[in-house]
């Protein structure tokens, strides 16, 4: 049994040592695959341990902690060509009007979210660069209102306009998890009813000693939900969703990536057949984060 708090601690202390790191960086330390590090990262982020850039290292995100938002200026070199152009034009000038910005700028602003921070003065949209304070916000602002219309337009500064999800990695050929399902293949059903199915679904996670955290979204084609696997690196948590259909296809695997992107957790798909050789080979890209298994 590995001990999940030991796991923390070393990447908390991996964190405080060396600052922001790839999961992959993460995954080496802790001596654990990928799947199983990025559920417990999942966790941390949840409780608010660590943070995640929206920045990508070709298509990772970096963990780091509050507080060390700083040293992500030191990977600016993975912007794009305009992110790069926007950021830089952001920290020299300290904040921007973002309607008087070239559209490509304006695009590179929505993207470099890590340091750009968006706030409305007098109905316009600006851009502040993210070590800039609030009244040296009022200062800068000074040539274009005077002090007291400053004052009394109040100023909303949102940390961002609309939070990223991403977060789980695709840097997934490095590792060696198993080509099999994660829990074992029974005989085949058929697809049930709505109700019967979410019920059945239910049933099935109930007799793996599987605890559905909650339930997302469901209809008479999928249930989406949070689950927490007991295994033996302790309890992780999962994003589920359970296919009601004979077999997966290779756009399920895409879209139930994409899904766990977006939560920022590994993904555990059911349905009630295994898939095609084709598909299973398709899913061996994703197998870091993607488990399979059949309804029963």
């Amino acid at each position: 049994m590995i001990n999940v708090e030991e796991v923390k601690n070393k990447i908390l202390a991996y964190l405080n040592e060396k600052g922001p790191a790839l999961p992959v960086t993460l995954s080496s330390v802790v001596q654990l695959s990928l799947i199983f590090t990025s559920a417990i990262l999942s966790e941390m982020l949840n409780i608010q341990k660590i943070k995640i850039s929206h920045m990508k290292i070709g298509s990772s995100p970096l963990y780091f902690l509050p507080g060390q938002e700083m040293q992500l200026e030191n990977f600016i070199d993975n912007l794009s060509g305009v992110e790069k152009t926007a950021y830089l034009k952001l920290k020299q000038e300290k904040i921007l009007q973002d309607d008087l910005q070239e559209p490509a700028i304006r695009v590179a602003l929505r993207s470099i979210k890590d340091f750009a921070i968006p706030f409305k003065f007098q109905e316009n949209l600006y851009w502040k660069y993210f070590t800039i304070q609030t009244s040296e916000i009022q200062f800068l602002l000074k040539p274009q209102a005077s002090l007291s219309q400053t004052q009394s337009s109040p100023m909303s500064l949102p940390s961002s306009i609309s939070q990223e999800k991403s977060t789980i990695p695709q840097q997934l050929a490095q590792q060696s998890e198993s080509k099999k399902p994660l829990l074992k293949i029974a005989k085949k059903s058929k697809p049930q009813k709505s109700n019967e199915f979410i019920e059945h679904i239910k049933s099935f996670l109930e007799k793996k000693d599987i605890e559905l955290l909650k339930e997302i979204s469901s209809d008479k084609r999928e249930l989406i939900g949070k689950i927490r696997i007991n295994s033996g690196f302790g309890k992780l948590i999962f994003l589920l969703i359970a296919k009601n259909k004979k077999k997966l296809q290779q756009s399920d695997i895409t879209l139930a990536y994409q899904k766990a992107i977006e939560e920022k957790m590994p993904c555990y798909i059911l349905a009630y057949e295994e898939p095609s050789k084709k598909t299973l080979e398709f899913l061996e890209f994703y197998k870091n984060i993607i488990k399979i298994d059949k309804i029963t």
